[in-house]
């Protein structure tokens, strides 16, 4: 999915996506973790479907899940 520099909402894929097979293009631009809004931000280790996900990334590119 693309993505403007600064924060960005994506959506959950339809299924459960582990944040080690998230990659971008160009590589490196994503600035830190993937975060869900519950009770407050918290970071996540996994993409579930359904959800929405905050992500800072430095420049304009794409965010792409990984054969896994």
């Amino acid at each position: 999915m693309s993505v403007a520099a600064g924060w960005n909402m994506v959506g959950g894929p339809s299924l459960e996506v582990p944040l080690d097979s998230i990659t971008s293009a160009p590589p490196g631009i994503i600035a830190g973790n993937f975060f869900e809004y519950g009770a407050g931000y918290a970071p996540v280790l996994l993409l579930r479907p359904g959800k929405g996900y905050w992500v800072k990334v430095s420049d304009d590119g794409a965010v792409k899940v990984l054969d896994f």
